[in-house]
Order: structure tokens, then C-alpha cells, then sequence
């Protein structure tokens, strides 16, 4: 059985963002704010903090019924994340050597961000600068988590319980005996973020969807986690977002033998599998729609520009993956990693986010060949 809904959440998640971003282009292109943002502002940008649960729940489950080498899971995230995000990189600095009066942001060429914004590492030197490619700094807490779950898995360690009190120890020791990591612009201030708890809790649903049973320390962790941060910080992101997140993807795991039959569910599929192209090409999408509003259609209303310019970016997307993304991934993983898992020997695929993730539920369902991707 395929959990079709984790496709369907990135789907929502990736069409959240751009809709957050689309908001802006009303002050400048439509010179009025949307009526609805009041509304919609507030909940696009949260679907980063779906992004970082789902990517949790997906990691640890492929990883573990893969049974991938911890050489092989990370050879695999970096195939899957860096040559997409390098092109666009430097199809934003070409664009901007060849109109920089276009980027009111990033009008000079800055060497030092290009290969800080290369190597993500931009927010882990200074929490307060974006990489060249704005929505990267997501991006570089990502590279975080996989390099940790590779040390887990070259370590041979459970990755949740690892992992969480890993989380804990280093969140709770930078706020109490740091000053600095409360302070933006630095490393510890990357390192104490709680957005990292977000990447637990979806690792702590791929346990429960693994295990018929869960032990008392797994439920303590996962319990403890949002309990220190709310002491240590008050009231954040990571409750007010990053725990509902956890309990809508917790939701459509549960659901998915009933969503799965959605007509809509193809389509939200296809969303689901270029989400990552959408997430990033609506950064240099949005600004060029915009303008083209501002030109011929200034007058209609705001609303219909954030409309208009979140189909076309999500078009613009799904276009990219099938041109560029997924035939790239394909060529990259047959020339690199041509000595198959063991869990693809056994009919598994590796673990990639483009795979739609296929649950064995114990004592319920036999067990399906997974379909390519």
C-alpha cells in the first residue's frame, strides 16, 4: 500500500510557500495588498514546517526498509537536492549579471555568498543572511539533518532515539550556557533553531508507523522535546506550527486508504513529486510574473495575481521536474550509485523523496510491489 497522502502533503506544502511568496508581489505589482492575506499569509509560511515533518517521516522510513549504507543514504540526498538547487543558483546569478537592476536584493556579486549559498552553509555562518537562492535556508538545515542521520547510521545507532536526545542535549545546552546561540547571526544561533525538533517528530511518526508498539523512552522524547523549548523559549514556531504539522501528516498516514480515492489525488501526486522544482523555481518565477502583471494587467485585482501567479509557478515547476529534475536524478543515480542496496535487491526502491512512500501495516495487509517512480 502506497501512502499517496505524503505525496498529497507535499503537494499542499510546496503550494503554501509560493502562495506566502506570491502575497508580497501585491505591494509591489499589483501596488495593493490581497484581501485574503490575512488569512493566507499567515499559514503559507508554515508550509515549511510541513516540509521538515514530512521529510523526517520519509527519511527515516526509507532509510530503515532499504536498509541503506550510510555511504548510500547520503550519496542519495545529495543527488536528490544539490544539482537542481546548483542549476538555479546559477541561473539567478547569470540573471543577475545580465539585468541586476532587476534585484533590488541582489544587485552586486557577492563571491563570498555564491559559495556559502553553494555548500549551504549561508544561515550556519550568519543566521541573518538568505543564500542566493532565498528559500535554500531551508535547504541547509536539511543538509544538517542528513548529516546526522548518516553519522547515525555509519555508527550503526537507532536514529530516532539518537537523534533525540542528541536534539535536546545540544538545544538545551546552547540556550543555558550560550549566549551567543540566542543572538541571530551566528552558528550557535543556527544550531539551538527548534525548527530541528520539526525533523523529529517525523521521524518519531516513521517509528510508530514502523513498530506495532513504541517504547516508553521513544513517547518521552518526542514528549519532552516541545516541553524544552517552550520553557527555554516561550511560546514559538515549533508549537504553534511544527505541532500541527506533526498531527497533519500523523492524520493523512491514518487516512490514506480513504484520501487515496480522491479524483483529485493524481493530480496532487504530480504536485507531490515536483514539489521540490515548485519550491525553488517560484524564486525566480514570482518577480517575473509579477512584472509582467504590472505591465499589461495592473488594474485587475491583487487577489487574482496571487491566483494566477501560484498556478503558473507550480506549472512552471512541474515543468522543470520532468525536463530537468527527474531525468538529471535518473542519469546521476544510474553513473553514481551503481551498486544496488540491499533493500533494492529485495524489490525496494532507494530512498529517494520521489518515491511515494509504501507502508506494510503488521497483521493487515500482504505485501505490494512497490511501482517505479
Amino acid at each position: 500500500m502506497k501512502f499517496l497522502s505524503i505525496q498529497a502533503l507535499r503537494a499542499l506544502a510546496a503550494i503554501l510557500v509560493v502562495v506566502f511568496h506570491a502575497q508580497a508581489l501585491c505591494y509591489k505589482y499589483a501596488r495593493a495588498p490581497s484581501s485574503s492575506e490575512s488569512f493566507i499569509k499567515g499559514f503559507g509560511q508554515y508550509g515549511v514546517d510541513l516540509f521538515f515533518v514530512l521529510s523526517g517521516f520519509v527519511i527515516l522510513y526509507t532509510a530503515r526498509k532499504s536498509h541503506a549504507s550510510a555511504g548510500g543514504f547520503l550519496a542519495r540526498r545529495l543527488i536528490r537536492i544539490v544539482p537542481i538547487y546548483w542549476i538555479l543558483t546559477g541561473a539567478m546569478l547569470l540573471l543577475m549579471a545580465a539585468i541586476p537592476a532587476a534585484f533590488s536584493s541582489h544587485g552586486s556579486f557577492d563571491p563570498l555568498l555564491v559559495l556559502r549559498s553553494l555548500t549551504f552553509t549561508t544561515r550556519a555562518l550568519n543566521t541573518a543572511q538568505d543564500p542566493i537562492i532565498y528559500v535554500g535556508w531551508t535547504l541547509e538545515y536539511e543538509m544538517l539533518f542528513y548529516l546526522l542521520v548518516t553519522l547515525t547510521l555509519l555508527a550503526s545507532l537507532p536514529v530516532y532515539r539518537t537523534l533525540g536526545l542528541f536534539f535536546i542535549a545540544v538545544y538545551t545546552s546552547l540556550h543555558l550556557f550560550i549566549p551567543e546561540a540566542r543572538v541571530i547571526g551566528n552558528f550557535w544561533n543556527f544550531l539551538a533553531s527548534p525548527l530541528l525538533f520539526e525533523f523529529l517528530f517525523g521521524v518519531f511518526l516513521g517509528e510508530l508507523t514502523l513498530q506495532n508498539a513504541l517504547r516508553v523512552t521513544d513517547i518521552a522524547i518526542v514528549a519532552l522535546a516541545p516541553v524544552v523549548v517552550a520553557v527555554l523559549e516561550g511560546p514559538n514556531r515549533l508549537l504553534f506550527a511544527g505541532l500541527p504539522a506533526t498531527a497533519i501528516v500523523w492524520l493523512a498516514l491514518r487516512t490514506d486508504s480513504t484520501t487515496r480515492q480522491w479524483k483529485i489525488m493524481p493530480i496532487l501526486v504530480l504536485l507531490g513529486n515536483a514539489s521540490y522544482s515548485i519550491y525553488l523555481l517560484q524564486v525566480l518565477a514570482l518577480p517575473a510574473i509579477g512584472k509582467l502583471w504590472l505591465r499589461f494587467t495592473p488594474t485587475l485585482p491583487p487577489d487574482l495575481l496571487v491566483f494566477v501567479a501560484t498556478v503558473l509557478a507550480a506549472l512552471a515547476g512541474v515543468l522543470l521536474y520532468k525536463l530537468v529534475e527527474h531525468p538529471l536524478q535518473k542519469v546521476l543515480q544510474a553513473a553514481l550509485l551503481r551498486q544496488p542496496t540491499a533493500g533494492s535487491q529485495a524489490g525496494i526502491q532507494p530512498p529517494t523523496l520521489r518515491t511515494v512512500v509504501q507502508v506494510h501495516h503488521p497483521g493487515k495487509l500482504q505485501s505490494h510491489q512497490r511501482g517505479g517512480k
